[in-house]
């Protein structure tokens, strides 16, 4: 009993992760709760039927390394571990099975965590899925934040490249266009769907999300003292509250980035870094870049000469020379044909290249290696 006290007691926040440390060792959990997860489950049903089902969630939730089962005023409460996806279903599948579709079951799996000193953040998103699940019309089975995003991807009009656009405009300090492009997105939801709100507001808080992990952020980290600034965009029910409520959120965000606390342009440009140096083997251009982007080839030549100092086609050419050098520095006697292949041009490039980059022929430049490590 005492145990499951103190385990509500740290899921709630009642009890702080420093007070908990020195307990963990007292109810010997230090060595059984890594990865862990809380699942928050309601039912429609009382009485012998609640503890029958209470039992069938038991018996195959014992095939978890690590489990508590704790009843709370509304449901049940599950601390277990969180790579035993397989039980957790298996619990739900049993209890339907033995009571039929007549009986509403809704199974909320929070996000793991890496210890039991945080399983308040499992609750909480544990939380946050049952209050997304009536919007999402789900009233029966097993909903995760994944399952709550595709739902969300689907009801609401927010194309990736619409997303990608706002969150540089955003980054970038460009006032204008980032309401613009809001104004945009709004509108287009509302005349889609009048009563999404709820949904799209969701899909901006991945948005905000998505936006400082470029850079390695997290809202908690950025919004500091004003985290309720972003924790309430959930709570926008109409499109003129969340599109008043966000604007205010991106300007934080942006006066953020203007005051160099975030890198500016930093997410894309090492989007279009990782993109050449997978890609400089094939036959990539510009066109290829924006795509992987889901931006415009004009707006993206602009953002990478900006960032890189260089044009594209000359950033490219530089990483094909070094790969090239590299490649005959590793196979002097490998054919320049099969050097310039593998490097995504042809010989008359790769020439071009070494004379550019190297002031030197390749062929010249493969006999210098042949040389050295005669």
């Amino acid at each position: 009993m005492f145990e499951n006290l103190f385990l509500y007691g740290l899921m709630c926040g009642c009890i702080s992760e420093h007070a908990a440390l020195n307990r963990l060792g007292y109810f010997k959990l230090d060595n059984m709760c890594e990865n862990v997860q809380v699942s928050l489950i309601r039912y429609d049903v009382c009485g012998q039927l609640k503890y029958k089902i209470i039992q069938i969630i038991s018996d195959e939730l014992k095939k978890c390394p690590f489990f508590r089962l704790m009843e709370d005023s509304a449901g049940i409460c599950i601390i277990s571990s969180a790579g035993c996806k397989s039980a957790v279903f298996s619990a739900f599948s049993a209890v339907k099975k033995m009571y039929g579709k007549s009986l509403n079951l809704l199974w909320a799996v929070g996000n793991s965590v890496p210890s039991v000193l945080k399983i308040c953040d499992s609750y909480k998103s544990a939380l946050h899925i049952l209050r997304q699940a009536p919007l999402i019309g789900c009233q029966n089975g097993i909903l995760t934040h994944t399952d709550i995003q595709k739902t969300v991807l689907n009801a609401v009009h927010y194309p990736i490249c619409a997303e990608q656009e706002l969150i540089h405009a955003v980054l970038s300090g460009k006032l204008e266009l980032w309401q613009s492009l809001l104004i945009n997105i709004i509108l287009e939801n509302n005349n889609k769907n009048p009563h999404a709100a709820v949904l799209l507001a969701q899909a901006f808080i991945q948005t905000v999300y998505r936006m400082l992990a470029e850079f390695g952020e997290n809202p908690e980290s950025v919004f500091g003292k004003n985290k309720t600034l972003f924790l309430h965009i959930s709570d926008c029910s109409s499109y003129e509250e969340l599109y008043a409520h966000i604007k205010k959120v991106f300007v934080f965000i942006t006066e953020t980035s203007s005051d160099n606390k975030l890198p500016k342009n930093s997410f894309l440009i090492k989007q279009m870094e990782n993109f050449i140096y997978k890609n400089y083997m094939n036959h990539i251009g510009l066109n290829d870049l924006s795509e992987a982007v889901h931006l415009s080839p004009n707006y993206v030549s602009a953002v990478f000469k900006d960032g890189f100092g260089e044009s594209f086609k000359s950033y490219l050419n530089r990483c094909r020379y070094e790969a090239a050098c590299k490649a005959i520095r590793e196979s002097p006697g490998k054919k320049l044909k099969q050097v310039a292949l593998e490097c995504g041009c042809n010989t008359d490039i790769l020439t071009r290249i070494f004379f550019k980059y190297g002031g030197i022929l390749p062929s010249d430049f493969q006999e210098r290696i042949k040389r050295s490590q005669g």
